[in-house]
């Protein structure tokens, strides 16, 4: 073969041989040009431009070091198949505790406001709970979110209505009786109450209404008003002395002209003066302690007990507002400046009462 044949046909195959490659290389290229993927990745505020030929996501952010944490939020799933020219998002997750019924959990949440939050968790909210903060409020992380349950409910209890005590005249019964004509009956009033309870437990009471459904039954007491009537003197003898009067002591010891019409003289003592009869004891008696027998003379000497301490028996006495006395008669009670005059009725001695008195002793 001659030289220039050869050169010829080197050249053919040189310029085959250059097709030949340009066309793998093109196809080589296309290949590998189909396998490389450029996309876009937003994490923590910051976007990263990333071109690569890594098939997933997850092998992509592992290739970049972006660390994905369980409770992140991507907008891709990691196992997928990269899409050219996609837009990933990745949503960092934040701590946050909640207290609510009673029990406080941690969590991990990507959710922007505490509403939002609280929905993840599953957590219910009615019309008066009161959250902390409110639920309009935006997450931060650490964040602590208190529920407050606020239950409204309506109870209904019974109290008793007291009985008056209403008191009546009676005519019938006298002074300072009572009778009880109709024993009281407590009333009773069913109340309401709007009962407010915080977490389970009363807060508050509000009285809403209130009824009687049973009214009281006075206490009625019959308080007396009649007179109690005066003592009667059963036993009256309308002359005793007559029968029974042993004249002659009194003649012996009387004075015969006592001085009633001129002004007394000698000792005056102030004296209580109370008055005794011959009844006093229930039945009659006129003995007195000197042996003589007691006598009411207003027109002489009448028997006049005293304390012989004070005024020895045989003394003659006027006393103001009674008369002329001997002292011939003693008493247990008759004690000091006091005396006792004698008169003949019981009547007599009430009319008498007690009295403070002037007492002259005579000269």
């Amino acid at each position: 073969m001659s030289k220039r044949k050869r050169l010829k046909r080197n050249r053919i195959i040189i310029i085959f041989s250059s097709i030949l490659f340009f066309i793998c290389a093109c196809v080589v290229g296309t290949v590998i040009f189909k396998q490389y993927k450029h996309i876009t990745v937003e994490v923590d505020g910051e976007k990263y431009s990333i071109g690569t030929f890594s098939k997933t996501y997850e092998e992509v952010f592992k290739n970049q070091n972006i660390i994905v944490n369980t409770y992140d939020k991507v907008s891709v799933d990691l196992k997928s198949n990269i899409k050219d020219k996609s837009d990933v998002i990745i949503e960092r997750a934040y701590p946050a505790s909640i207290s609510c019924d009673g029990k406080t959990i941690n969590v991990y949440s990507t959710k922007k406001t505490v509403e939002e939050l609280l929905n993840d968790q599953n957590i219910a909210l009615r019309a008066n709970d009161i959250v902390t903060p409110s639920k309009e409020v935006e997450t931060t992380p650490a964040m602590e979110i208190s529920v407050t349950r606020i239950d409204k409910l309506i109870e209904a209890k019974e109290e008793e209505i007291a009985f008056s005590v209403v008191e009546k005249e009676d005519n019938s019964l006298t002074k300072g009786e009572e009778n009880v004509v109709e024993e009281g009956i407590n009333g009773k009033r069913q109340i309401a109450y709007e009962v407010t309870l915080e977490n389970g437990v009363e807060i508050s009471r509000k009285e809403i209404s209130s009824e009687v459904i049973a009214e009281p039954v006075d206490k009625i007491i019959a308080i007396g008003t009649k007179e109690i009537p005066k003592p009667q003197i059963a036993i009256k003898d309308p002359e005793p002395q007559v029968a029974i009067k042993d004249p002659e002591p009194q003649v012996a010891t009387q004075d015969p002209e006592p001085q009633v019409a001129t002004t007394p003289s000698g000792n005056v003592i102030i004296c209580t003066a109370t008055a005794y009869s011959p009844y006093d004891g229930g039945s009659y008696c006129d003995l007195t302690a000197s042996g003589a027998r007691a006598t009411r003379n207003p027109d002489g000497y009448s028997t006049i007990a005293v304390d012989p301490n004070v005024i020895p028996l045989g003394t003659k006495l006027y006393v103001k507002g009674y008369g002329y006395g001997i002292a011939q008669d003693t008493g247990g009670a008759i004690k000091g400046n006091k005396i006792d005059v004698f008169f003949n009725t019981t009547e007599e001695c009430i009319n008498w009462g007690v009295k403070t008195v002037e007492v002259t002793i005579l000269n």
